[in-house]
């Protein structure tokens, strides 16, 4: 007997039930401002939800893949069929949609209930082999993480990004692991099933989290500036243990540093020197001066230089900078921005035998475990019905 088994519908299979009609849904945009997408299946097609849209510049289109670079701005496009892919290589399920830009890209949008969005976000964003109480933190964290995205972002045409500019959502990771593995995530996400922040008058409380916290978490306002929800601002220690970021050193050549600061600072003078001058009371660099050969200084974040530079080589703003020869180098501890829930501090203490919720009460002091009911969601539905 041959049987085709789309993407839409192992979705369904996901911890032996089907997402509830009402469950919150979330908007995941996949990819952003493509000039061009390629999506390919079996019985492909194209539906358009609003009316008066066109296709505009379409390509090439076939039952198996079609080639699109640019319709009316704001209409929507949604792809039905089974094994779907764009771009032949990114697993996408069924009612994916092409969202139409004002500037003339194409933003890629997939809307998954929140536990089947959460199913591809947990072994994204944290290893599955790791103990499940820590998978149950991360959990809960990341579902009031996109609570509270959802909540701010209701008048966007997405909820959350799929990379690390939200929380890293790759579907593959669930669907393509071992059976042992589905069913210890799938036991993490029905236990916590719900499971939410919150805090004060904040009904969904941003439970910021990252990799390393080399031994400290950071307040929010030290990393990103008071601009964003600080709420509760907290600097704990995190008993993480032995991790692969204890120590880590990186060196960048002067020439690339200085052309990537050039661009920073609009200017084409010679970069002289590089230097922390303000930390946190937490230990990390806050702000660096960077000096020009005959010119004024710059104060820049250190947040601002770890992107500039690229996030995986400066892997936190726990650095000292010094200059040998043609390269700067920076030597630190940690992986991320600090805030919130260690997840090598998770590891540690649910190895010691604590649970989840005195992980998420250690991370995120002053919060409270709370379950989505009617009252909760009544206005994150409305929004997802925009």
């Amino acid at each position: 007997m041959n049987v085709k088994l789309g993407i839409g519908f192992l979705l369904t299979l996901m911890f032996g039930i089907a997402a509830p009609a009402k469950e919150i849904q979330v908007r995941v945009r996949l990819l952003a401002k493509q000039k061009q997408v390629t999506l390919s299946g079996v019985g492909l097609h194209l539906r358009e939800l609003k009316e008066g849209g066109q296709l505009g510049s379409l390509l090439k289109m076939t039952r198996k893949k079609i080639e699109l670079k640019s319709f009316a701005s704001h209409r929507r496009l949604t792809a039905y069929g089974d094994f779907l892919q764009i771009n032949n290589h990114i697993l996408i399920p069924n009612g994916t949609y092409l969202w139409a830009r004002p500037d003339g890209f194409i933003d890629v949008i997939v809307e998954l209930s929140m536990e089947q969005y959460l199913a591809g976000v947990l072994p994204s964003e944290m290893p599955a082999n790791w103990p499940v109480e820590a998978l149950k933190a991360q959990a809960v964290a990341s579902r009031s993480y996109t609570l509270s995205l959802i909540n701010e972002r209701k008048n966007w045409h997405f909820d959350v990004e799929a990379t690390v500019d939200d929380q890293v959502f790759k579907l593959a990771n669930y669907l393509q692991a071992k059976s042992e593995t589905k069913k210890k995530l799938d036991q993490v996400l029905v236990t916590t099933r719900g499971q939410f922040l919150s805090f004060g008058n904040d009904q969904f409380f941003r439970a910021y989290y990252h990799a390393d916290s080399g031994g400290r978490t950071e307040r929010p306002q030290y990393v990103w500036g008071r601009g964003v929800k600080l709420q509760p601002s907290a600097s704990v220690r995190s008993p993480r243990g032995q991790t692969p970021f204890n120590i880590w050193e990186h060196g960048v050549q002067v020439s690339k540093l200085e052309s990537l600061l050039r661009k920073q600072f609009s200017t084409q003078k010679t970069l002289k020197d590089l230097k922390v001058v303000e930390t946190s009371p937490s230990g990390r660099a806050k702000k660096v001066l960077v000096e020009f050969v005959d010119s004024n200084s710059y104060n820049l974040s250190a947040q601002a230089l770890r992107k500039l530079v690229g996030y995986r080589q400066i892997k936190s703003t726990q650095f000292n900078i010094y200059r040998k020869g043609d390269i700067f180098w920076f030597s630190g501890r940690g992986f991320g921005h600090g805030v919130g829930m260690c997840q090598w501090g998770a590891k540690a203490m649910a190895q010691k035998g604590l649970s989840y919720r005195k992980i998420l009460d250690h991370f995120y002091p002053g919060t409270e475990l709370a379950e989505l009911n009617r009252k909760s969601t009544h206005g994150l539905q409305a929004a997802a019905n925009n």
